[in-house]
């Protein structure tokens, strides 16, 4: 179950936005495991979520792994350049 493309992710990714906010609102904090626009498993943190989705034979990069936040914060880095002036 390798062969997990670009495409695949993006699609899988596009869903992991539509159901971030539900997701979290019914769940709470959760990581799940997407693939094919659904949700094949979920835990609380990222080595059991591996486990089960392992467990399900999806070998660890054949599927999108994604904190679920409830906002944007699941899937949006903010990256700050800070610049200091030393005398």
């Amino acid at each position: 179950m390798n062969n997990y493309t670009e495409e695949e992710r993006s699609k899988d990714f596009e869903f992991f936005k539509d159901i971030n906010q539900d997701f979290f609102s019914k769940n709470g904090h959760k990581f799940i495991g997407i693939r094919n626009s659904q949700i094949i498993a979920s835990a609380d943190d990222i080595p059991d979520l591996v486990k089960k989705m392992n467990e399900k034979s999806y070998e660890l990069g054949s599927y999108l792994l994604q904190e679920c936040t409830g906002d944007e914060s699941a899937y949006k880095t903010k990256i700050m350049k800070l610049l200091m002036k030393v005398n």
